[in-house]
């Protein structure tokens, strides 16, 4: 299911509370219906769950104290299509072979205009022609990284790149004055240890940057999460909750605003599907029955991503050393 968040800036002083107000069509401010929830007065945020995917919703805020209302302007939020379920993706056909057989994970820019392969020790950024067309994909730039770091990922804002370095279960963070440009480093932070990492494999953040998740494929098999103090500030990070996995997890992505986790099984080349009853919280998650076997396209599973709405996965490996499409069947 979808999801909304809502904010606003509290224009009325003194009042008990705001109630929000919801509906598929307009809104007349004389006649509202019941308000689908409230918040505390001083509050400015609202996330609204379990909405239709495709599907335009009208709202209203109104600041209320005792029996009187001042209700807000109206606006309005359309939910994206409802991402596909791992058992109902195929093979497109599009792949792109890439020169590194040591590949780790992969990652787009926002706009999909650019593909990063994170390698033994660098990381190639091609350029596409197309948004996720891989078969376009020429290569733009590249940047040494840290040894065996073959985990990596970007912040939400393209202004931060990350390096998960495997043999020292420490995260390093490099500054982009050009945000998704690998060229365009400026500097970078000291590495941190994650508290009681094993062995790291990938990293992945949160949208707002304040949770780190990372995959302990040598020690508790498990992807781990991280509450941090201050967005993008590994050195305050805490571990908060875990999923443990079985078999050779090598890889995971979080896509559809937190609400679904994909991990891969280097066992079986299987991928399995998680769903988040709360968005971006590892202990809400659970199985939801869904899988997909990928090993007649990629077996060695270690990079894995979602795009355009969950529509679209890319699968990337070294047997063979390619990405491959796969989509809503």
């Amino acid at each position: 299911m979808m999801s909304v968040r809502l904010t606003w800036t509290n224009n009325s002083s003194g009042h008990d509370g705001t109630r929000i107000y919801r509906d598929a069509a307009p809104l007349e401010p004389e006649a509202l219906p019941m308000p689908i929830g409230e918040v505390a007065a001083g509050v400015e945020e609202y996330i609204d769950t379990g909405m239709a995917a495709s599907t335009t919703y009208y709202y209203r805020a109104a600041a209320y104290r005792g029996g009187e209302e001042s209700v807000s302007e109206e606006i309005s939020a359309t939910t994206e299509e409802e991402p596909a379920e791992i058992d109902e993706m195929s093979p497109s056909g599009s792949t792109f072979a890439h020169p590194d057989p040591y590949n780790g994970t992969i990652a787009f820019s926002s706009d999909g205009l650019q593909l990063y392969v994170f390698g033994k020790n660098l990381l190639r950024q091609y350029e596409l022609s197309a948004p996720w067309d891989i078969t376009t994909a020429s290569q733009r730039a590249t940047v040494e990284s840290p040894y065996l770091a073959y985990g990596g990922c970007f912040s939400s804002d393209g202004l931060s790149l990350l390096f998960a370095e495997t043999g020292l279960s420490a995260v390093k963070k490099y500054n982009l004055a050009s945000a998704w440009d690998v060229s365009s480093i400026t500097g970078s932070d000291a590495k941190e240890d994650l508290p009681g990492m094993g062995r790291l494999r990938h990293i992945e953040l949160s949208d707002d940057g304040s949770k780190l998740y990372a995959l302990d494929y040598n020690g508790t098999n498990s992807v781990v999460e991280y509450d941090l103090a201050s967005p993008l500030d590994f050195g305050t990070a805490t571990k908060s909750s875990s999923l443990p996995l079985t078999g050779d997890p090598r890889v995971f992505a979080i896509y559809d605003g937190g609400t679904r986790l994909v991990t891969a099984n280097k066992e079986n080349s299987v991928l399995t599907e998680w769903v988040m009853s709360t968005p971006w919280d590892l202990s809400t998650a659970t199985e939801s029955g869904a899988s997909l076997d990928v090993k007649a396209v990629q077996d060695d599973v270690y990079g894995l991503v979602f795009v355009d709405s969950g529509q679209r996965m890319f699968v990337s490996g070294y047997t063979p050393a390619e990405i491959a499409e796969y989509t809503r069947a």
